[in-house]
């Protein structure tokens, strides 16, 4: 009497992926990741850019409020608040 019994699982090969991406440039190129780079923005005194230009912002707003919204310039108010932001950016009153 046969017994039934499961047969063994072929083996099977696969190729490497060396062999395959040499024999065909394009299919590796296509296979292989792609890295991101990311750019890095260097903080002068520990400040980002974005937390510069929030300063400048605020800075800004409080000129134009001093001066009661009315006449003025809101450009003046903001090139202003930007030479105040760098000096004391600069003379390091701001720590990350």
């Amino acid at each position: 009497m046969p017994t039934n019994t499961p047969a063994a699982p072929k083996k099977t090969t696969r190729k490497a992926a060396s062999t395959v991406s040499a024999s065909k440039p394009e299919a590796a190129a296509a296979e292989a990741p792609v890295k991101k780079r990311t750019r890095k923005v260097a903080k002068p005194n520990g400040i980002s850019p974005e937390e510069r230009h929030h300063l400048i912002e605020v800075a800004a707003y409080y000129l134009a409020e001093r001066r009661g919204f009315g006449e003025g310039s809101y450009h003046d108010d903001w090139l202003q608040a930007e030479r105040e932001i760098d000096q004391m950016i600069a003379a390091g009153k701001f720590a990350s």
